[in-house]
């Protein structure tokens, strides 16, 4: 992995590390609701979907980083999990080549992706 300024940002590091937040801020609310009953609770507890799905995405990531990191090189520079200044957001990945700089924003979906137009009149062409 490539290194910018001396710092290293893993594949995935800052949604794993969110889900990590997510999920002892859940713990500790149920905890506090249950008093003393309340590890049998968080044992029986189901994790909160909009906590879950950090972790899904921190998975994304990681796979789609480990292909990154598959094809760099001296020509093809990989960089992961790069903070925009002045936010909270990130981007999770960045390709810098010779040809240009991508940026690469990683989603794990379930299934094929497909393609669906939905609309009236104004339904455009599609080219094959």
């Amino acid at each position: 992995m490539y290194t910018v300024n001396g710092t290293q940002g893993g594949a995935g590091e800052s949604a794993s590390q969110e889900y990590e937040r997510r999920r002892a801020k859940d713990e500790a609310r149920i905890r506090q609701r249950w008093g003393r009953f309340g590890g049998i609770a968080v044992a029986l507890s189901d994790e909160r979907q909009s906590t879950r799905a950090w972790s899904i995405g921190a998975a994304g990531e990681e796979i789609v980083g480990a292909r990154l990191d598959a094809i760099a090189s001296e020509r093809i520079r990989v960089l992961h999990d790069r903070r925009i200044p002045g936010s909270r957001a990130n981007i999770d990945h960045l390709l810098v080549t010779p040809g240009g700089v991508w940026v690469i924003d990683a989603k794990r979906y379930r299934g094929r992706p497909e393609l669906r137009i939905e609309g009236g009149y104004c339904v455009p062409e599609l080219k094959r």
